[in-house]
């Protein structure tokens, strides 16, 4: 999956759980949030609001960094681990 595939499913309301660099991460939504969160360092990396078509969210994934690496980058060059990506 590339990034604007990820695009696509977030924009759909989809939901994504993927590893990088040996840690979990999750873009999921609960209640009026969109949230991505480490599940290894419990850390909640990013909070926002839900939009239309969750345009606000997606503003900020093409800035959005993970141990400075652009996560438009992780998933361009497919640098996640293949096996652990759920579309959920």
């Amino acid at each position: 999956m590339n990034f604007q595939e990820l695009i696509d499913e977030i924009k759909i309301g989809r939901e994504v759980e993927f590893v990088y660099n040996d840690k979990h991460y999750s873009i999921t939504t609960y209640e009026k949030e969109w949230k991505i969160y480490c599940d290894d360092t419990k850390e909640e990396l990013l909070n926002v609001l839900k939009s239309k078509e969750n345009n606000l969210l997606i503003n900020e994934l093409v800035n959005f960094s993970i141990d400075k690496r652009l996560l438009k980058d992780i998933f361009d060059k497919k640098e996640y681990e293949k096996d652990s990506l759920y579309i959920l």
